[in-house]
């Protein structure tokens, strides 16, 4: 996100204070989306989506551990980000299979929320499907707890929302992958996110 705004020439300051303080609600996603709306015209909106797919940092190992299943499994990726540069970069990556989120202000889609991770988790389960999934911030929480087994990636910069919420959740079923760089204090590591499926 940060790498389209560069590039798109939005003031980032601006899509920090609006999530300031790790709030993430619809409203928070809803008032971003029109951010990225005003980068006009259609080609800028564009370049700077590929700008941002072509200049992201991916997390290889992640991949290539999910990457392990792709023959068996569907993979999903349900972006509260912008949704333009995840179909980009699945693209490149063949990898995921399903993107989901909110494209455009006009375009159609879904803002995703913490209400909407979890609501697609919780249909899947319902369909007899087993989940894994993986987060990396406070939206992801009711995704990560309902799944069958939740996974966490930190950031270079933890976030303080997980901190806190690890500190109080001592009965938590989230997990982390031993080959993440970064890590959150008292959360059980794990090699593969297929462990639990072994």
């Amino acid at each position: 996100t940060m790498s389209f705004c560069d590039h798109a020439g939005i003031d980032k300051q601006v899509i920090r204070d609006n999530y300031r303080g790790e709030y993430y609600s619809t409203y928070q996603f809803y008032r971003a989306n029109r951010f990225y709306a005003e980068v006009l015209p259609d080609e800028y909106y564009y370049a700077a989506c590929d700008y941002a797919a072509d200049t992201a940092h991916m997390n290889t190992d992640l991949i290539a551990d999910i990457c392990l299943g792709l023959s068996s499994y569907t993979t999903f990726a349900v972006t509260s980000g912008i949704l333009d540069i995840w179909e980009r970069i699945q693209m490149v990556q063949n990898f995921p299979n399903i993107v989901v989120g909110k494209g455009r202000a006009n375009d159609g889609g879904v803002y995703v929320s913490t209400f909407v991770k979890q609501a697609i988790v919780e249909e899947l389960k319902a369909l007899n499907k087993k989940i894994l999934a993986i987060g990396d911030s406070p939206i992801d929480i009711g995704m990560l707890e309902t799944a069958d087994q939740g996974y966490i990636v930190a950031m270079p910069k933890l976030s303080t929302g997980m901190v806190t919420y690890f500190a109080k959740a001592s009965r938590s079923q989230i997990r982390q992958l031993t080959y993440s760089t970064y890590k959150y204090e008292n959360v059980e590591e794990v090699r593969s996110i297929w462990q639990s499926l072994i």
